[in-house]
């Protein structure tokens, strides 16, 4: 009716994928003898999402006692708005055990993309044979991700072939005394 105003309610429902930015939605309504349109401004701040893992997804490592072992890293980016200052960090790491990273802070990783870092993981010296877990983390201000590694500490074989060594020169020794001094 002429003279009157009437509510209208707009609803806007993005793409679950929608990048984070501002756009502008047009609307428009008309009627027989008038058009009126506005343009509104919608801000999609985006989602925050992070997975944290390794190239291939194996979180296992063998290491030795006392020396160095690498492991590529892989922080992907699996939300709508860009991750920035991803900080690394490792937690829960054994007694004596060391964890560093080539780098420990990560500016920016853009939605859908990725960046790889190195970790170096030392175990103590005094670490025997068996399997340890050591936890990383990648954070930022919205999100996190954890990934725990299972680290396998294997000895040297340089002691396995010091050891056969030993028992060769004792079976030596019996089999040269034997020899010598037979039964008497």
């Amino acid at each position: 009716d002429g003279g009157r105003t009437q509510a209208i309610s707009v609803s806007i429902d993005p793409a679950s994928d929608a990048a984070a930015g501002d756009y502008t939605i047009p609307v428009t309504a008309a009627s027989a003898s008038e058009t009126l349109s506005l343009d509104f401004k919608v801000t999609i701040t985006g989602t925050y999402g992070m997975t944290l893992s390794t190239p291939s997804g194996l979180l296992s490592v063998d290491a030795y006692a006392g020396k160095d072992s690498t492991v590529t890293l892989t922080i992907a980016n699996t939300g709508t708005a860009p991750l920035q200052n991803v900080t690394l960090s490792a937690y829960s790491v054994p007694t004596n055990w060391t964890v560093q990273f080539d780098t420990t802070t990560i500016d920016t990783i853009a939605a859908g993309d990725s960046a790889q870092v190195t970790a170096t993981i030392t175990a103590a010296s005094d670490a025997i044979n068996g399997d340890y877990e050591v936890d990383i983390k990648a954070k930022t201000n919205e999100t996190s991700s954890t990934a725990g590694f299972r680290v396998t500490v294997k000895t040297s074989t340089v002691w396995g072939i010091v050891g056969i060594a030993i028992v060769a020169v004792v079976v030596v020794a019996l089999v040269f005394l034997f020899r010598k001094f037979g039964r008497r």
